[in-house]
């Protein structure tokens, strides 16, 4: 059970504080999500000298988190304190309000955003207008949907020979333009409320290529992108590759230093000091003339060799020729760009309308849809915002860096006016990793500048020693990563030093500079590499023929490991060298989760239950632990469909039992679960 003496002075400030509107930016392991649960605990407990409202029903405090995972977690923690302060009641009234309100906890209003907001929906239909009984999309079947009703849509509007689409289609692709509206429809919010800011840009392609070729900017982007290229840097390699039959010339490697130095002069101005470039081309057009003539005689009568000078100075005039033009190019390319860009809105809002047209005939609304619907409802309607209002007395939000514009306004309306209820916000910008969904660190830091705000701190971190907090703030002080949202924030020791090194950072063998090994094969050394340290960290670098550098007590357990990856596609290439050594590993993230035997069985089970005649997925099942049947009794079960002429599926479904089963009680089994998943997959997802 919480008490005063469990928190900070910082954070007991925050627990005690009714401001009415309140942001915390709160470091990472500084211990935010307890102190929500103390805040909430601290309104339930109706300490009336602090507080200006009394005791708080639960009904009226909502707490928004960013995922359900986190929602289960707060409800699980705030269970355990109504517990725990149930029991420690002095007085049987006290217990018992304790107890009534642990039992409450399962509908408190702790969810995400969409959850809350499909909530007000559904609360309110008839006075929105909406029908209670449409159907929530999830993130999977929208994004199945969507696909499939913008393959359709592509594919008509192709047909009509829509300009905007074929514009497109010929520009890009058609698998670029798909991904490119798929990516649009995901943020389509934002979209949205972009195109109709800017509106007077995007409905003409002359007026927006105009606004674009006055910003300079855009034109200096394009210039520094094509010079900057990877065209660019992987030319020298070329050229190299190239080059190296005509060192085995015998008169040909005292004079190529001068012409491979010309084009490394050029491509140094291009990489470094673009202001000498043009300066740098005149040389080399001279240079290369120069001393190619005493190449051209050294290899005198080889022809295949005087081809591969051709060749490279193809490779080189090519490539100057784009560089000398990138300011003259910029024109056109922008003015192609606004074209494509025009046509992309256009068909975006096509599309956006044809959508809304497909839910709406479905009965259905996905997660955006419940945001905006709330957002537009809460901006037009007073009754609805009233009625919100009343039923709110304080709303917290977690994780306040990864919410957006729209949510943010959300909160806003719903604080309104003074019968708005008070707001708490916590949050980090340096851990915002949502900007892919459209979060936008940019509304923590509109927020901090309002003037009726109030701000707290919490800089602490109690989840790391100090060794480890020093490296971190190092690193990222010195990196200067973070200084497009402020000055970094160190990170301050919350807890006491444990014994032996806290970081340790190695560079793994080849990979630093080996310009010969692709991100793949650096991935799979690195993979190798971490798997053979935590042999030797384990004591089992012996026993796997490894060898380890310093020596250290074997003083750890496979489980005390874990490896965090800047990528889930990674997850594969060190699954394998795990492995491969022995050493027993479990994947949470990565496509290599859908390879494993327990996940395939399962996903056979779907399709087994979906259409029992597909015989690959039947035998899995078979095999599986969901049934078990024996290799012996799998052949028996082959031998008798073939004895009837039938495939092993219409065996199956025949009710007939081979002769001399060694477990027919499995098969029957399996018939049974078939004949039970198979009516349960024609009922609703609640039944």
């Amino acid at each position: 059970m919480f008490t005063a003496a469990d928190f900070s002075n910082e954070q007991n400030d925050l627990i005690q504080s009714r401001k009415r509107r309140i942001l915390v930016d709160a470091g990472a392991g500084s211990g935010k999500t307890r102190t929500l649960i103390g805040r909430i605990v601290s309104l339930l407990e109706g300490n009336t000298a602090a507080e200006r409202r009394g005791r708080v029903d639960l009904s009226r405090i909502v707490a928004i988190t960013f995922t359900e995972k986190a929602a289960l977690e707060m409800k699980t923690r705030l269970r355990g304190e109504c517990r725990d302060r149930a029991r420690a009641a002095m007085v049987r009234d006290a217990a018992v309000d304790w107890q009534a309100i642990e039992r409450d906890v399962e509908n408190a209003r702790i969810s995400t955003i969409h959850s809350f907001c499909a909530g007000l929906l559904r609360q309110h239909a008839l006075l929105l207008g909406i029908n209670p009984d449409a159907r929530v999309l999830d993130n999977t079947e929208t994004r199945l949907l969507f696909s499939d009703f913008l393959e359709g849509e592509l594919n008509r509007l192709m047909g009509e020979e829509d300009p905007d689409t074929l514009l497109l289609c010929e520009s890009l692709g058609l698998v670029k333009t798909r991904d490119m509206l798929e990516t649009l429809m995901k943020l389509r919010v934002r979209v949205r409320q972009l195109l109709e800011d800017r509106a007077e840009l995007h409905g003409d392609p002359e007026v927006l290529k105009t606004y674009w070729l006055q910003d300079r900017m855009a034109v200096q982007l394009y210039v520094d992108r094509v010079r900057r290229g990877r065209k660019f840097r992987q030319l020298l390699d070329l050229i190299a590759k190239e080059l190296m039959p005509l060192l085995d010339m015998p008169k040909v490697p005292a004079v190529l230093p001068k012409k491979i130095k010309c084009v490394e002069s050029v491509f140094n101005a291009v990489l470094s000091h673009p202001e000498r470039l043009d300066q740098e081309i005149a040389s080399f057009k001279n240079n290369w003339t120069a001393a190619g003539r005493f190449v051209s005689k050294a290899i005198a009568g080889y022809e295949d060799k005087k081809e591969i000078l051709e060749k490279i100075r193809g490779y080189i005039n090519e490539n100057l020729l784009i560089l000398c033009q990138a300011d003259e190019a910029a024109g056109n390319v922008i003015s192609e760009c606004a074209n494509l860009t025009v046509s992309l809105g256009r068909l975006f809002r096509r599309l956006e309308e044809g959508w809304r047209d497909f839910k709406d005939s479905e009965n259905a609304l996905d997660f955006d849809d419940l945001i905006v619907l709330v957002r537009d409802h809460l901006r037009t309607n007073e009754q609805f915002r009233e009625l919100v209002q009343r039923g709110i007395a304080y709303l917290l939000v977690d994780e306040q860096q990864d919410t957006d514009p729209v949510q943010m306004e959300i909160f806003d309306l719903i604080c309104a006016g003074e019968n708005g209820p008070d707001l708490f916000m916590v949050g980090d910008v340096n851990q915002s990793i949502y900007r892919f969904r459209g979060a936008d660190v940019s509304v923590f830091a509109r927020q901090a500048h309002r003037q009726d705000i109030h701000k707290f701190k919490l800089v602490k971190n109690y989840r790391c020693q100090g060794a480890l907090l020093a490296f971190v703030n190092d690193f990222f002080r010195n990196a200067r990563m973070l200084q497009q949202y402020g000055d970094y924030r160190e990170l301050k020791v919350g807890r006491d030093a444990l014994p032996g090194t806290a970081v340790e950072v190695f560079v793994v063998p080849g990979c630093e500079g080996d310009v010969r090994l692709n991100a793949q094969e650096k991935v799979a050394r690195e993979a190798e590499f971490i798997a053979a340290r935590i042999l030797h960290w384990t004591g089992n670098a012996d026993r796997a023929g490894e060898t380890g550098g310093e020596d250290l007590p074997a003083a750890y357990e496979y489980r005390d490991f874990a490896i965090l990856l800047r990528q889930g596609t990674h997850a594969g290439a060190f699954e394998e060298a795990l492995r491969r050594r022995g050493i027993p590993v479990t994947v949470h993230v990565g496509a290599t989760f859908y390879q494993q035997q327990e996940v395939l069985d399962c996903a056979a089970l779907a399709r087994f239950a979906l259409n029992g005649y597909d015989e690959a997925a039947l035998i899995t099942v078979l095999r599986s632990p969901f049934v078990g049947v024996t290799d012996d009794d799998l052949l028996r079960l082959r031998i008798g469909a073939d004895e009837l002429n039938m495939p092993i599926a219409d065996f199956f479904h025949s009710d007939e039992v081979p002769e001399n089963l060694d477990h027919p009680d499995r098969l029957a089994w399996a018939r049974e679960l078939y004949r039970h998943l198979s009516g349960a997959r024609h009922l609703g997802a609640g039944a």
